[in-house]
């Protein structure tokens, strides 16, 4: 906007004394002219605040010490919300007060950018109870794999031809190479250590993507519906993913050494009686009644579809990364002026998310554990994949559940299994479960691990956000916990 930001327009039309009114709720920011942001987390306002940098206002409406999911706002914070620009937020169902605030500035066509921050990030499945594990402590699943033996097999044809066609991986998801065929494998080349290419698919629908490496290929847009990282049954793929995309675009993350080739095999998915896509995502033919049922059965589910993800992806650097990138968009629709300035702060900022993956990458390779335990619940599924360790946690994903006398006989299992020394726990919750296994077990600290739902005072007074967090309580307790 070149003259006026959103707020000015909104204190200008809200006339004296209603402003009047409203001012009292606010917070010091209510004095600013420029830009600014209100964001319902901590994390979600520390990213702002680097992107706003010295242009803009970005400030975090939970109180340092508050634990983000468990604080409720009071009646003023509807007033600061209407006195800002932009609402920075999570998915639907993580803090439900800031679902309702979203559809009351909606519904009321006010005039406040809301901006889902996790939008467009490949999101993971909430998991089970117990990290991941089932009564007995066998690993289980994120879900069921959509894809039967024939389609996994099918798929595994076209990758053992060899009959491949070339693409090259651009440097930005922005500029991502296309590519539209299905049962066509693509040889990516790689001019960088990171390149992006994007699946041209039809909205709504779920595809295949496998590649013939490990770790080296991730969806950075749709949901993962399913993953699986070993094929026994085809010696010429090492994993894929089932994604299901609402916006008609799948953007896959390629990860390896400048100037090699991953092969990547796009398939359609498909959930009648087992018969599954051909040809390339535009030409996919589906009957009118297929599509209204397929519409109602889309509707009937959103919301539950959304609350099975796990909404904690900030945990991992790299979707961090996409998360900068669309608060950075969010800042400059409605304060076009300074785009450069805030293309400028998020580049940078991302930059310094570079160097803190590279950081947890170089010290936690050569680890010598790969489990830690937290007794608390299981929020660090991003963290775990990322960096290749296992995260076995007390309850389940949402941090409300208490943990039963049969959670604790299990943690105590676990322990002694791995012959575990550590316990970890968040510093924003109770350390009591912790430091209860700690005297019934062989392990013999507690030590911090934080899923940053919040900013403790000490974190505060030294200065340290989403970076310093990461940096200073987790890489530091993991490089202890797993022996690196």
């Amino acid at each position: 906007m070149s003259q006026h930001t959103r707020r000015q327009v909104i204190a200008t039309s809200l006339g004296a004394a209603t402003l009047g009114t409203v001012a009292g709720c606010l917070s010091d920011s209510s004095g600013s002219d420029g830009t600014v942001a209100q964001s319902s987390f901590f994390v979600f306002g520390d990213f702002a605040s680097k992107v706003a940098g010295d242009t803009a206002t970005a400030e975090t409406l939970v109180p340092i010490g508050q634990h983000g999911h468990g604080w409720e706002p009071g009646p003023k914070v509807q007033g600061t919300i209407l006195e800002s620009d932009l609402f920075i937020h999570g998915m639907e169902g993580f803090q439900p007060w800031a679902d309702d605030l979203v559809h009351s500035v909606q519904d009321d066509d006010a005039n406040v950018q809301t901006v889902a921050v996790g939008e467009g990030i490949s999101l993971l499945e909430g998991g089970h109870d117990h990290g991941g594990e089932d009564d007995h402590g066998h690993d289980v699943a994120h879900s069921d794999d959509p894809l039967d033996s024939h389609a996994v097999s099918h798929a595994c044809g076209h990758m053992e031809d060899g009959d491949t066609d070339s693409l090259t991986a651009a440097p930005s998801a922005a500029n991502a190479a296309t590519f539209s065929q299905t049962h066509q494998p693509y040889a990516v080349e790689l001019p960088e250590e990171t390149g992006y290419v994007a699946f041209e698919a039809d909205e709504g629908g779920e595809y295949a993507f496998f590649t013939d490496t490990h770790d080296t290929v991730h969806p950075t847009s749709g949901s993962v519906v399913h993953e699986a990282h070993s094929v026994e049954s085809c010696d010429s793929m090492a994993e894929y993913y089932v994604v299901h995309t609402e916006s008609g675009t799948v953007t896959l993350e390629l990860t390896d050494d400048t100037g090699s080739s991953v092969t990547v095999l796009a398939e359609g998915v498909s959930h009648d009686d087992g018969e599954h896509d051909h040809g390339t995502a535009d030409d996919h033919d589906h009957a009118g009644s297929d599509e209204e049922a397929h519409a109602a059965e889309e509707d009937g589910h959103d919301h539950d579809h959304a609350s099975s993800r796990d909404p904690h992806f900030w945990l991992d650097p790299m979707r961090a990364k996409q998360a900068v990138e669309t608060i950075r968009d969010s800042f400059a629709d409605v304060d076009g002026d300074n785009t450069e300035a805030y293309t400028e702060n998020a580049d940078a900022y991302s930059t310094r998310l570079d160097e803190l993956d590279d950081a947890f990458q170089s010290k936690l390779q050569n680890a010598s554990k790969d489990v830690v335990f937290v007794a608390g619940h299981n929020a660090f599924q991003y963290l775990g994949q990322r960096y290749e360790f296992d995260v076995q946690t007390l309850t389940g994903l949402s941090p409300d559940d208490q943990p039963t006398p049969k959670d604790i006989e299990r943690a105590q299992e676990v322990i002694a299994e791995h012959d575990l020394e550590y316990v970890c726990a968040d510093p924003l919750e109770s350390q009591t479960a912790a430091e209860q296994l700690v005297e019934e077990t062989d392990a013999t600290d507690v030590l911090p691990l934080t899923p940053i739902p919040g900013q403790t005072q000490e974190w505060a007074d030294e200065g340290w956000g989403y970076v310093e967090i990461m940096e200073n309580i987790n890489l530091e307790t993991l490089t202890e916990a797993l022996d690196a």
